[in-house]
């Protein structure tokens, strides 16, 4: 995951990685793939939009 940070992110690789390993509440683990996955969709309608 760490590798494939945003380029606009100033941490490193390995302090990046850190913080990824830091204890996860479950109710942000959800909200955070929800939001995944609704920025995905929205990609993806617009990808369709486009061809």
């Amino acid at each position: 995951m760490a590798a494939l940070r945003n380029c606009r992110i100033k941490a490193g690789e390995e302090e990046s990685a850190l913080a990824l390993q830091s204890p996860w509440r479950r109710e942000h683990l959800f909200a955070s793939q929800q939001a995944l996955e609704t920025v995905d969709f929205f990609g993806q309608q617009l990808a369709e939009l486009d061809a």
